[in-house]
């Protein structure tokens, strides 16, 4: 699961379609691995073994919806932005957020998991997995999705720790390793990649206004980072196969410049809705077509490598 801001819920209502209209035989994940948002995801799933992952994507979901706004997860500090900028660790206070994490991933682990984070003292992509300890998991994956400037860095074992995506924001390196670890040859392996961001690249040129620019950016960079990800992990890994490849049909919310984060009801309401459909639409293609359903305009550069 990637890392992408609060747009967790749409790889939830991704889980939700993929335990639906998949047989159990095919989603019985050996590892789940996520980064920032998808490793915050990934975290709650350890309480639930192998075979029972439609309780897991029910309880995914759940995480989602029993939230009812910002306070939950992040509020300002007292004293407001400019006081922030200059005399706090970051703009948000999240303590809230490791609270919620830790009351929703439980007391055990019961399968594997990796997150990464970017350790801030020497910039190295740190793995974390089911060994860091039910008491540390949760903090491992908080410190995954510690946003820098938006929240906190967070500190393990006396090192600091940032938001895993400054480094990478999808994590397929560690999943097949795992794999590996298990006995698996590559040709065995089956993986789902689960991005949050639109797949169908930028959409036509508007950039008459200042903000019509930095969403030009945003969209142009989200688009070939995601590209980006994929080629180099087909580039890495030829024999794997990469079963299902899914990004949102259309951009998620927050709809409004400027929100660095949205926790509204609403708003998560959409996007759930929006990876459920996302997901059951694309578990209707062949597996040829969801492949070029992805890469859709790049799809000549990375013919060479499927």
């Amino acid at each position: 699961m990637e890392g992408g801001g609060t747009h967790g819920a749409y790889e939830a209502g991704a889980m939700m379609a993929i335990t639906e209209f998949l047989p159990p035989s095919e989603y019985r994940y050996d590892i789940i691995t996520g980064i920032s948002i998808g490793a915050i995801n990934a975290c709650p799933c350890v309480g639930f073994e192998m075979g029972d992952e439609r309780a897991m994507a029910e309880y995914m979901k759940g995480t989602w919806t029993n939230i009812t706004g910002q306070s939950m997860i992040a509020t300002e500090w007292r004293g407001g932005i400019f006081w922030s900028l200059f005399f706090r660790p970051s703009i948000y206070d999240n303590s809230n957020e490791l609270k919620y994490i830790q009351k929703r991933t439980g007391t055990s682990i019961k399968r594997n998991i990796t997150v990464a984070a970017t350790n801030l003292n020497d910039g190295i992509y740190t793995k974390f997995t089911q060994d860091i300890g039910i008491d540390l998991l949760p903090t491992a994956c908080f410190a995954s999705g510690a946003w820098p400037g938006v929240f906190p860095s967070v500190n393990i074992n006396g090192q600091w720790y940032g938001d895993g995506a400054v480094t990478s924001n999808l994590d397929p390196y560690h999943g097949v390793e795992k794999c590996r670890e298990l006995g698996f040859s590559d040709s065995d392996i089956v993986m789902d990649l689960l991005f949050d961001e639109p797949s169908s690249g930028p959409g036509p040129l508007r950039v008459n206004r200042t903000i019509q620019v930095m969403n030009r950016i945003r969209d142009v960079y989200n688009w070939n980072s995601g590209y980006w990800y994929i080629s180099q992990t087909y580039q890495n890994f030829p024999h794997v196969d990469f079963r299902i490849i899914l990004q949102p049909s259309q951009r998620l919310p927050p709809f409004k410049p400027g929100m660095p984060m949205d926790f509204e009801p609403k708003d998560i309401k959409f996007e759930i809705d929006l990876g459920y459909n996302d997901t059951k639409a694309l578990l209707g293609l062949s597996k040829e077509e969801r492949k070029m359903k992805f890469l859709g305009r790049h799809k000549f550069d990375l013919v060479h490598h499927i």
